[in-house]
């Protein structure tokens, strides 16, 4: 996987609730190819980059064959895992400076992407181990189960659906013996991929910065949190532990607005409601399969009583009046809108919890990573139907679009779920076994308070102090400067930064 801006998005939530509580927040990540983002974020969070160079044609080809011709196999992580290692080679050969400025910092706490970041991993470990100070893992996704097994927190493959799960069969029974073998299939295929070969490769990468013995139980056992963006609740059951802190159930809250054009294009009389197509921004319509523009083109055509709003870059379409085609979308503001029925979606992680949070019963067509797996989750809590992007066509997504428009238990099972994800003491990003600890970083970690004495205790609010949250950087393979390491020993000092005004975090009503 190439960078996109999904990472960014995933722990964007999280840097501002800290900034509103007076910490000064960062967010470092490698932009490859990408326009240019702000270094003034919302909410006082700072943004810094290092622009890498678009990715080549080879490879942009390689991943959208993955994208639309193959299944996401756990064999096919050692490659992400590769591109983040080659991206800090590059990262430290052509633009070395960039890298440093923010390495050579005084962080109080590091926030470290857990896929594909071995930027993060090197930079997290060096804040440690100059200066003593904490770090996160941040999962963006459900957590691997190579990455859970290292952390004492095994997943039981007999009752648990794959992280792989295939587009076909669409199905998990805990009763199956041929699905419990194929999940198990999975564990074991995906540590030999991450929990082997991806950390040879990733050793290779943090060595060049002197952490020449490193392993993923050396640096998960290094870290004091574990923050995952997963919701808990729509899960099978795993296993849990004290330093895991879930904020997943957070719902996001966006300014964008509709249009006045958009908002009297889906409040047409005529409409018996708005359809919402989106795809994510990693989804490049230039390379979709014949059958799945077909696919599509075909059933929006046939739901002519309903406003179709498709968030869409590709190859020119003809389409109806009742078919609004836009480069850029409010998605947000349009599933919250009373009149949206149904969203089409990928799948991914953010649209998930989206859809949760509007309470918009989904149609999935998943494209890659655990997209599938997420889809199989919400078709078995009873919101969410699905489609196979080898073979779907345009009968078969009409079909399942009609299904849940017409049938009012999906909505009825989405706002179900929206209730037990939202039914919560206090809100995740307000939660104070978190703050309460961040406040005071570095005095204690929850794993050896958990160690020692079996018990989550909470630690006393202290100074703020600074957060970094490294992105996830990918890119092509160069040799280092082997001179690089040597300026581990360079410290740049940092200002001390104002207390902020303590301000309540804005929440979406139930």
């Amino acid at each position: 996987m190439h960078f996109s801006k999904s990472h960014i998005i995933s722990m964007q939530p999280l840097a501002e609730a800290l900034s509103l509580r007076g910490h000064n927040v960062t967010i470092y990540a490698a932009m490859q190819g990408e326009a240019a983002m702000p270094t003034k974020m919302d909410n006082g969070v700072t943004g810094r980059w290092v622009n890498l160079p678009k990715a080549s044609e080879e490879d942009i080809k390689r991943f959208t064959k993955i994208v639309w011709t193959m299944d996401f196999g756990p064999m096919v992580m050692a490659w992400p895992f590769n591109l983040g290692n080659q991206a800090l080679t590059k990262i430290l050969t052509q633009q070395p400076d960039a890298w440093w400025s923010v390495a050579n910092e005084t962080w109080d706490m590091i926030f470290a992407d857990e896929l594909f970041s071995q930027s993060s991993y090197a930079m997290a470990l060096m804040s440690k181990q100059r200066h003593g100070k904490p770090f996160a893992v941040f999962s963006t996704a459900d957590m691997l189960s190579t990455f859970a097994s290292i952390n004492s927190l095994g997943r039981n493959p007999a009752v648990n659906p794959s992280f792989y799960t295939s587009s076909e069969p669409f199905s998990f029974d805990a009763t199956s013996l041929l699905d419990r073998f194929y999940v198990t299939k999975d564990f074991i295929v995906e540590y030999l991929s991450v929990g082997l070969l991806s950390e040879y490769q990733s050793r290779s990468g943090v060595g060049q910065l002197g952490f020449n013995d490193f392993t993923w139980s050396s640096y998960f056992k290094e870290a004091q949190l574990i923050i995952s963006d997963y919701p808990e609740r729509m899960n099978h059951p795993v296993p849990t532990g004290n330093e895991i802190i879930n904020i997943g159930a957070t719902c996001s809250v966006s300014n964008d607005k509709m249009t006045q054009e958009l908002l009297s294009f889906v409040n047409d009389e005529k409409s018996r409601g708005t359809i919402y197509i989106a795809f994510g921004s990693n989804v490049q319509w230039d390379y979709a399969p014949e059958h799945v523009l077909d696919a599509f083109l075909t059933t929006i055509e046939a739901l002519k009583e309903y406003r179709i709003i498709w968030s869409y870059k590709g190859p020119q379409l003809k389409v109806s009046n009742h078919v609004k085609i836009l480069a850029w979308a409010p998605q947000i503001a349009i599933l919250n809108h009373p009149k949206t029925k149904l969203f089409i979606s990928h799948g991914g992680l953010k649209s998930l919890k989206e859809a949760i949070c509007s309470a918009t019963p989904v149609v999935f067509m998943s494209i890659f990573a655990e997209q599938t797996h997420n889809a199989l989750i919400c078709n078995q809590l009873g919101f969410a139907e699905y489609v196979n992007k080898h073979t779907v066509t345009g009968a078969d997504l009409l079909r399942q679009a009609r299904k849940v428009l017409e049938n009012d238990a999906y909505l009825a099972n989405v706002r179900k779920v929206k209730a037990m994800n939202n039914d919560r003491i206090m809100p995740p990003l307000e939660e104070d076994r978190m703050f309460l600890w961040l406040s005071d970083v570095g005095k204690r970690s929850l794993r050896e308070t958990a160690k020692e004495t079996f018990v989550c205790r909470r630690l006393a609010a202290g100074s703020r102090g600074r957060a970094l949250c490294p992105g996830t950087t990918m890119a092509a393979a160069r040799h280092v400067d082997d001179e690089a390491p040597k300026q581990l020993l360079s410290d740049q000092p940092h200002s001390a930064q104002p207390h902020a005004t303590e301000y309540p975090l804005q929440q979406r009503s139930p």
